[in-house]
């Protein structure tokens, strides 16, 4: 249900096809199946900075063509005491470079609940899901965030 990081999702550089049509129709091909499984990739910002050398600004991170395909993502921090950063600073880089919705912001961390590891049985983690989803929704009300609705 989930993939760590998948910053080389759309670098067709990696993909061993003859041709370029065929290596893009290949990364193209793999982006619907993470899409219509609703496979969630964990995207760890800070730590990706820090890790690759060749990302040099956090805007050219493959996460702005995750959110343009509309992939299920969400925020991580990787490993927090390493890369000195928390969820919620993540969040904020987010937000910041890639002009984050309501709805985006929403999606991207319930997204990271439901597909959590979670200890408890499928009915239990459906609960815990649901108390998080009402009480981010409390909490827009509380503060005003209007999400608009979602287009079929």
């Amino acid at each position: 249900d989930r993939i760590g990081h998948g910053t080389n999702l759309f670098d067709i550089s990696l993909v061993d096809l003859p041709t370029a049509n065929e290596r893009e129709r290949y990364v193209h091909r793999l982006s619907e199946y993470i899409a219509d499984r609703r496979i969630t990739i964990e995207v760890c910002l800070t730590s990706n900075m820090q890790t690759i050398p060749s990302l040099q600004k956090l805007e050219d991170h493959a996460f702005k063509k995750m959110l343009e395909e509309k992939l299920s993502t969400t925020i991580c921090t990787d490993n927090r005491l390493v890369s000195h950063t928390t969820v919620t600073e993540e969040l904020v880089k987010a937000v910041e470079h890639f002009h984050i919705t309501p709805n985006n912001l929403r999606n991207l961390i319930i997204y990271g609940f439901k597909r959590s590891f979670f200890f408890g049985n499928y009915t239990e983690k459906r609960e815990y899901v649901r108390s998080v989803i009402n009480r981010y929704e409390l909490l827009e009300k509380q503060f005003g965030v209007v999400r608009t609705k979602a287009v079929s």
